[in-house]
C-alpha cells in the first residue's frame, strides 16, 4: 500500500506518517539511494521475529558512485550507538 502526504513534509516526517499508517507487524523503509539485493529482507525478518525487542538493520555493502558496477561486499562487522548518540564499529561478530 502507499499513502502520499498530501504536501512535502521531509523524509523523517514522511517516515513517522507512515508508520502511523500501517497495520503491519514489520515496517521496512529502504532509501531511494540504496540497491537491494536478493534475499536481503529473510535475515532480517528472522532477526525481527526471533525477538520483538529487535531491530535489525542489514549489511551495508560497498557501492562506488563513480561506478555502480563495481558492486562489492562489505565487512561482516557489526555497529551501535553509544548512550551519546555516537556510533561505533567495534568489529566482527566473532569478537562480539
Amino acid at each position: 500500500k502507499v499513502y502520499r502526504n498530501p504536501e512535502r513534509v521531509g523524509l523523517i516526517r514522511s517516515k513517522v506518517v507512515g508508520s502511523q499508517q500501517t497495520t503491519a507487524p514489520v515496517i521496512v523503509f529502504l532509501e531511494p539511494h540504496c540497491l537491494a539485493n536478493r534475499g536481503w529482507l529473510e535475515p532480517l525478518l528472522a532477526q525481527i521475529m526471533s525477538s520483538h525487542k529487535s531491530v535489525a538493520v542489514p549489511v551495508i555493502d560497498i557501492i562506488p558512485e563513480h561506478d555502480t558496477d563495481k558492486y562489492s561486499y562489505g565487512p561482516l562487522d557489526y555497529g551501535g550507538f553509544q548512550w551519546d548518540l555516537s556510533f561505533h564499529w567495534p568489529g566482527s561478530p566473532k569478537n562480539r
